[in-house]
């Protein structure tokens, strides 16, 4: 059954929907994307960045209501965006390796494993320049799959 609702005055766009029918999406206001969860009633809930970002989305979103996405700072050239996680009202900063430098989660699943991109420096590049080129090192882009310490429905090794 179709049914058209207006959910927003704003310009909006939808990433993912849960078997609960809640939906994360991005809101855009003032040329800024904000990250959102609209519920089956239709009300949308802006979701916080992390300290001292501007903009962020947005993207999966599991049946527990667990939004993931990344929240970004300024433009300019220091930082980039990282990944969040949304849970309960409280936007955190996703867990990843030392060194990243960037990263965006793009999907949670029932279990609570997240996936996404991020950027760590590529060592290969840093150990050719030496230690002056450290500052210009290249980073390589990585496909993550996070999962929740404890959790015992990830792959059994036997």
């Amino acid at each position: 059954v179709w049914k058209r609702q207006l959910v927003c005055d704003d310009q909006m766009y939808l990433c993912s929907m849960n078997n609960a029918g809640q939906i994360a999406g991005v809101i855009t206001r003032d040329a800024l994307r904000l990250p959102c969860m609209v519920d089956v009633s239709g009300q949308v809930t802006q979701i916080d960045l992390l300290p001292g970002d501007v903009s962020g989305e947005a993207r999966g979103i599991n049946s527990a209501g667990t939004i993931v996405g990344f929240s970004d700072d300024p433009a300019g050239p220091e930082g980039g965006p990282l990944a969040f996680v949304w849970k309960n009202g409280t936007t955190s900063q996703l867990a990843l390796p030392v060194g990243t430098t960037a990263s965006a989660a793009f999907g949670i699943n029932e279990q609570g494993q997240i996936a996404g991109l991020l950027d760590v420096p590529d060592a290969d590049s840093a150990d050719e320049e030496g230690e002056e080129g450290e500052e210009d090192a290249e980073v390589q882009t990585l496909a993550f799959r996070w999962t929740p310490k404890g959790s015992d429905k990830g792959p059994v090794k036997k």
